[in-house]
């Protein structure tokens, strides 16, 4: 007679349902990020042992190589190493796992998954091995976070709770955008990702392969691509690197073991100063070219007038779409300045020879030609939604990303037949700080518009999150990306009526832990702050972290907490005018962002200012930062006098930056609260005292901060950076007997011969 558990599992491969038991008890449900489409808990667990064994169907290598993917941390929970095998037991000595492609359920999709765990056994079924790899990932999630680390000892009770589990993908694609151009990062490193987006039921590598910064992939036609094109001058170093075509193929290969499917990002027609500087008779102007360590848009791109340009591109498009085997191939097309087009005869020529009207619909045309050359090698064309200006090709997805312009890029493409990727600014660019985008502000996405019609939302694969790398070396991505990338997986993932934040908050509290036993060293987010006090006397303050393991440290002279800083257990009395800085920390995980609050006794007093004129001092910095630097430390490219605040002394419409300096007349002794609208940065300070840091970027946000100050004069420093789009810097005060408005010119003064800093 077979075992109850064999019959069990032969049941159900075979299609029986199982009854549902009368009564059910209360069981939480277990921490696993995404959440799953549907859960329902059961009484009672499944023991593993190290007799456990793990059954695929009979012949199905697929299975039994997934199997021993899983078998590893099993194995560590159970204390010993599991048989994977094809055959079920003929007696009830061992338990089993099955996984099995058998008697499916026919409306699940093809990443979709059904677990069923009760105690005498384990049954993991999918129409395919994809559904079955997501459905690992939930089984490793069940398990004791150590199980993830042959470093962290014995994980503690090898049990699985008892519950059944119907799952499968709200959007089709759930990705990461890596640039490995403006840093290079390693081939392991590569797979390091690769791991983490598997474990989170990601299956997107959106790879960025070529930039004006850097061009990372072999290309065997055009070997100055690398030997030139790689590497850049930082001071005194050269700085860079590539992948071969055959790193190339293995990290191809890793990626599709675990079902994520690379796709290559080759820029075109901008960004690419990179390869200009190793091949400029593609250029307008012939060069010559270096490659740049600048961040920024760079006039310099491919000349579109050139037969010659295309012959180029397609060669190396014929390489990398051997490389990669999947349907899509990403060619940027954003950001493409058109100042050379517009000088250059052989594109003026190409505008007049195709009828077109101007030179963005140049920018159309070259798309639609590179598009059709990679549709007949069996390949689609993804770019950034640049792509729609001057006509939108039949075929192309478009990549939403500048977050300003809205979600009508969104409903455009899709209402024009084009499928959509969205990652805008607003949302999913985790390589802004956490100021400007937290936890709570990527899991809030919905990349479906409100009131899109079906068949239109159909056109919405999904969404990713871009990690751009211009301040971002490979020690610093983790950080970034995680535990924010976790939250995106959800949004993609999970149904959107099951999401929710406060839940999802709580999980993630949980998740930490498998993150370090991962290797991921996450951020941890910053701890909360809480100020209990008179305004004007002491103040007492409570920080907190909900980080397990974690512990919050602080200062009070004025220098970055460190691991080694005081620890914040438990409230902090601040009886003197001090600045705290508090950071949360944790072994294995990125550090906190600081968050500080600032303690004054009394009213600023007002300073001596000396002889004054009207207006501000504005010092003007041209440059490309992602945060406003200091300008302190920088040598400003022009000084002049404004009446009033405004943005207008940068001389380019873009990637600059302004310090204005002077005194503000403040008419009575109290708390005024200062507010900056800006698009994009903007960071105030008076008498060196920073009242309000507005660090966002691509899209105009409001910040508020609050001083008080005693009547007269005191020193005002202003800071503003432009990056893309509008440019815009709106300065707001309210203070005693003072309604909001906007901060009045006649307010203003500077010494006349005071230096910039």
């Amino acid at each position: 007679m077979r075992s109850v558990v064999a019959m069990f599992l032969m049941l159900a491969a075979a299609g029986v349902a199982f009854p549902q038991s009368g009564i059910q008890a209360a069981v939480a449900e277990p921490a696993l990020v995404p959440r799953p489409a549907q859960i329902q808990m059961d009484a009672g667990a499944f023991s593993l042992t190290r007799s456990t064994r793990l059954v695929t169907d009979p012949g199905d290598r697929e299975l039994r190589r997934i199997a021993r993917t899983l078998a590893v941390p099993l194995g560590r929970a159970a204390g010993g190493q599991l048989t994977v095998t094809d055959r079920l037991p003929k007696s009830g000595a061992a338990s089993v796992i099955r996984l099995t492609r058998q008697n499916a359920r026919p409306d699940l999709a093809p990443e979709g998954y059904e677990l069923e765990i009760r105690a005498d056994g384990v049954l993991l079924r999918a129409p395919t091995a994809e559904g079955i790899f997501r459905g690992v990932q939930t089984v490793r999630q069940l398990l004791p976070a150590a199980a993830e680390s042959a470093a962290a000892g014995k994980p503690g009770p090898a049990a699985l709770p008892c519950l059944r589990i119907t799952d499968q993908p709200r959007f089709a694609w759930r990705g990461l955008l890596l640039d490995c151009c403006r840093h290079f990062m390693s081939k392991d490193y590569v797979k390091h990702v690769i791991d983490a987006l598997a474990y989170h039921k990601l299956n997107r590598l959106h790879w960025h392969l070529t930039e004006d910064q850097g061009w990372r992939i072999e290309i065997k036609a055009f070997p100055r691509l690398t030997q030139v094109g790689a590497w850049r001058g930082e001071g005194a170093e050269r700085y860079g690197g590539f992948y071969t075509q055959a790193d190339i193929r293995e990290i191809v290969a890793y990626a599709k073991e675990r079902y994520v499917t690379v796709v290559p990002e080759i820029e075109m027609p901008g960004h690419c100063t990179a390869a200009l500087a190793a091949y400029p008779e593609f250029s307008c102007t012939g060069g010559p070219f270096a490659v740049t360590h600048r961040w920024g848009v760079f006039d310099d791109v491919y000349c579109a007038g050139n037969d010659a340009t295309f012959r180029f591109l397609e060669k190396v498009l014929d390489e990398v779409a051997a490389l990669f085997p999947g349907e899509y191939i990403h060619i940027g097309a954003d950001e493409c300045p058109k100042t050379r087009w517009q000088a250059c005869p052989k594109c003026q020529a190409r505008i007049t020879a195709e009828g077109l009207k101007d030179e963005a619909e140049l920018q159309s045309w070259f798309i639609r030609r590179i598009a059709a050359y990679l549709r007949g090698k069996g390949k689609r064309v993804t770019g950034w939604d640049e792509i729609m200006e001057g006509g939108l090709a039949e075929g192309v997805t478009v990549q939403y990303w500048r977050g300003w312009l809205g979600e009508r890029i969104v409903t455009e493409a899709a209402a024009a037949g084009n499928d959509v990727i969205v990652s805008p600014t607003s949302h999913c660019y985790i390589d802004y700080p956490w100021s400007v985008i937290d936890l709570a502000k990527i899991y809030s996405l919905e990349p479906v518009p409100a009131g899109m019609p079906p068949e239109h939302a159909a056109r919405v694969l999904g969404g990713e999150a871009n990690m751009w790398a211009e301040y971002a070396p490979q020690p610093a991505v983790d950080g970034k990306v995680f535990p924010r990338l976790a939250g995106l997986a959800e949004v993609l993932w999970s149904p959107r009526e099951a999401r929710d934040w406060a839940d999802f908050s709580n999980r993630m509290n949980g998740h930490y832990d498998r993150l370090a036993a991962l290797g991921i060293a996450a951020m941890v987010p910053p701890p909360r702050l809480e100020t209990d006090g008179a305004d004007g006397g002491p103040v007492t303050v409570t920080l907190a972290t909900t980080v397990p393991g974690a512990v919050v440290r602080y200062t009070l002279d004025g220098t970055a907490p460190h691991p080694d800083s005081p620890s914040a257990a438990g409230p902090i009395r601040l009886d003197r005018t001090t600045t705290l800085r508090a950071a949360a920390f944790r072994p294995g995980l990125t550090p906190s962002p600081e968050v500080r609050t600032t303690c004054r006794i009394g009213p600023l007093p007002a300073v001596s200012a000396g002889d004054t004129v009207p207006g501000l001092r504005a010092a003007y910095y041209p440059g490309n930062w992602n945060a406003i630097p200091d300008f302190a430390a920088l040598r400003p490219a022009a000084v002049t006098t404004v009446p009033a605040i405004d943005v207008s002394p940068g001389r380019r419409p873009e990637f600059f930056g302004l310090r204005f300096t002077g005194f503000i007349d403040v008419p009575a002794d109290g708390e005024y609260a200062f507010s900056l609208r800006s698009d994009d940065g903007s960071r105030l300070f008076i008498d060196g005292v920073l009242v309000v840091e507005n660090t966002t970027a691509h899209e105009s946000r409001e910040q508020t901060g609050r001083i008080r100050l005693a009547a007269g004069r005191h020193g005002l420093v202003l800071d503003y950076l432009q990056m893309l789009g509008d440019k815009s810097l709106a300065v707001f005060w309210e203070g005693p007997d003072l309604p909001r408005q906007q901060l009045p010119a006649a307010r203003l003064v500077h010494a006349p011969a005071a230096p910039v800093r």
